[in-house]
């Protein structure tokens, strides 16, 4: 008779090798300065029409619209990015929509101008909503507080417009 051997089965032993704990936070913190770099550079890529103008950025602003006197261009809920008077490129002309405050409803409205004229020597700006079958009361120029630039059609771009606007202002 032969001894015949039959192969034993050896059970390997799972060998668990774990890094230490300041390798994770390593690893989180690269991850998440990567992250932040990536929003910020999608921000400057969504603002890019207006991220060259870094030294105006203070006259900016972002407003929600409310109301549907502007559709289709601007509808209820959407934001939009004006300039202020104050900025160097501010310049009212036929076919910009402008911002003014109506003392008599309480609320600033942004309107598509129509017509500029002069009566008395006072410059006026003539105003209809693209949605509006009337015109608006006449505004003296000086009373123009904002032009609208951009139409901000969702709230990822608005935080894109946001980041752009405050970009340096977190130090």
């Amino acid at each position: 008779m032969s001894n015949i051997l039959y192969p034993v089965e050896y059970r390997k032993k799972e060998i668990v090798i774990r890094k230490p704990w300041y390798e994770y936070l390593t690893i989180g913190v690269i991850g998440g300065i990567v992250m932040i770099m990536l929003l910020i550079t999608l921000a400057i890529m969504f603002a890019y029409p207006y991220s060259n103008d870094w030294a105006n950025r203070d006259y900016y602003g972002i407003a929600e619209v409310v109301g549907y006197s502007m559709y289709p261009q601007m509808y209820d809920g959407e934001y939009v990015l004006y300039i202020t008077t104050e900025h160097p490129n501010f310049d009212i002309k036929v076919g910009d929509i402008v911002v003014y405050y109506n003392e008599e409803a309480g609320v600033y409205v942004a309107h598509r101008v129509v017509d500029i004229y002069s009566a008395n020597g006072v410059e006026y700006v003539l105003t209809k909503g693209d949605n509006n079958n009337y015109y608006d009361e006449p505004v003296r120029i000086d009373e123009i507080k904002a032009e609208v630039v951009d139409v901000i059609p969702n709230d990822f771009e608005k935080w894109c417009y946001e980041v752009w606007l405050n970009l340096f202002n977190w130090w």
